[in-house]
């Protein structure tokens, strides 16, 4: 079979393969200007455009070379195109107007009703390992001289089991929406990201380890793009129920179904954070997705409501295997 042409769209013919061969210099991009408002364009996605997504992120985790990545990313277009973040140093977070809390916004018995998952990856559940910190943005913007976004990036990090947990994270755009607020350029910081914001808190927390990150947990998806994603792949699958993860099989992000979520809201994050990291954390890929409920959780009961839409009516947990690329 011929190697697939990238970029097909705008009339390219350069493929994967002669990407991958690219031996070329790896500097950092500048950064990337505040991209427009994609809330209303997430809303408006079909399930090819899922697909199509998933497909353009997994082929960008694969290359090689930074700089290849860059040429790929840059023939697709597209708001976000920088194949390496500008943002690699731990100062960008107060330069930027953040500022670090240690809420608590996890408790040991969050943690014990993730045991099965803890367990099958071979971390520790304990509060010791799994270190909560939030980001806070308070710094002053154009749009609000007196105060920050008030955006929030919690997450904990377990570095002796290569494991992030994504808890509660609001980027400012979705922070402005649940304020009633229009999107405006003005009020995003040049850190705004979640993928950028949890790779310098990682690399804070695991120091020399920080190529050791195996997985991504997202707590209680609410995210209604990629929740909508899980419902349809659920009834695909002849499920009424969302599972306990001892019951869940792992998805292959290279199936249909994977690519779905690979290129849903949720997905792409992990996704960002390992195509512009490549340098720091090494070259790695989505290996596996599952999604499932806390261990504790009743039976979530997943019914189609008013309307005909698809309603879920449990939280979404999702896990995310990470495999170096030799």
């Amino acid at each position: 079979m011929p190697p697939r042409p990238v970029g097909s769209a705008l009339g390219r013919t350069k493929s994967l393969s002669d990407l991958q061969e690219l031996n070329l210099s790896d500097s950092p991009p500048p950064s990337p200007p505040p991209p427009p408002s994609s809330l209303e364009a997430d809303r408006q996605k079909s399930r090819d455009d899922w697909i199509k997504r998933g497909t353009e992120l997994n082929d960008a985790m694969g290359l090689k070379s930074i700089r290849a990545t860059e040429i790929y990313l840059s023939m697709l277009g597209g708001p976000r195109m920088h194949s390496r973040s500008p943002f690699t140093q731990y100062s960008e977070q107060d330069a930027n107007g953040w500022i670090v809390k240690k809420y608590r916004v996890l408790e040991q018995e969050d943690l014990d009703d993730l045991t099965s998952m803890f367990a099958h990856i071979g971390a520790s559940n304990k509060m010791a390992d799994n270190v909560p910190v939030s980001w806070i943005h308070t710094g002053k913007t154009e749009a609000y001289p007196d105060q920050g976004t008030g955006a929030t990036y919690s997450n904990a990090f377990n570095a002796k089991g290569g494991l992030i947990l994504s808890l509660d994270n609001e980027n400012p755009e979705y922070h402005g929406r649940k304020r009633g607020e229009p999107y405006r350029s003005a009020e995003v910081p040049g850190l705004r990201h979640w993928s950028d914001a949890v790779f310098l808190e990682w690399s804070k927390q695991a120091g020399d380890a920080a190529k050791n990150l195996k997985w991504v947990f997202v707590k209680d998806v609410i995210e209604e793009s990629t929740r909508a994603l899980m419902v349809e792949i659920l009834f695909e699958l002849g499920l009424q129920l969302l599972p306990l993860f001892k019951d869940v099989e792992e998805i292959d992000p290279q199936s249909e179904h994977g690519e779905m979520l690979v290129g849903s809201p949720t997905g792409r994050g992990i996704a960002w954070l390992l195509i512009q990291h490549k340098a720091e954390l090494g070259r790695k890929k989505i290996a596996g997705i599952r999604f499932f409920r806390d261990d504790g959780a009743p039976e979530g009961v997943v019914a189609r409501g008013y309307e005909g839409r698809i309603q879920p009516k449990a939280f979404f947990n999702m896990l995310f295997r990470l495999e170096d690329i030799e």
